[in-house]
């Protein structure tokens, strides 16, 4: 088989899709520029506004998702994977694709002074030191996790 080529591969890791079975997008919210900027105030004030979550951590996920799993806009959540597991809010969004976690980086800072200290948790604590079998990708882009409420 021509295993370098573009292809599709179904049930593959069985253990991490039957337990995790939604995948982790940790993104970084163009307002904050190299991802430091999370501890500014006035940067903290503005992103998640729309969302009803500034100046805290949230984790995006599809209506169809939330609805299977009785969760409801703002409820807290646990955003879990093999590598370790965050609490917190939920944010029920059209624009995030099914099986889909989309949680901002930024936040989550044990320094950085009184703005930035404190506030919210790193996505990036969730990722797991391994990698796709298929594409050789670290799993920052295919970790998988589960979500449940708090």
């Amino acid at each position: 088989e021509l295993e370098y080529l573009p292809h599709f591969h179904s049930g593959d890791e069985p253990r991490v899709t039957l337990e995790y079975p939604m995948t982790l997008n940790p993104y970084r919210p163009g307002k904050y520029g190299s991802g430091s900027h999370g501890v500014l105030p006035w940067i903290l004030q503005g992103i998640g506004l729309v969302e009803n979550v500034a100046w805290r951590s949230w984790a995006e996920i599809n209506p169809d998702d939330a609805e299977q799993l009785k969760i409801r806009h703002l409820d807290w959540i646990w955003v879990e994977s093999a590598g370790g597991k965050l609490k917190v809010r939920a944010v029920v969004h059209p624009g995030t694709g099914p099986r889909v976690v989309n949680i901002p980086c930024g936040f989550g800072h044990t320094e950085m002074g009184r703005w930035g200290q404190g506030r919210g948790v790193n996505p990036l604590q969730l990722l797991v030191p391994e990698r796709d079998a298929h594409t050789g990708l670290p799993y920052r882009f295919a970790t998988k996790v589960k979500i449940y409420k708090a």
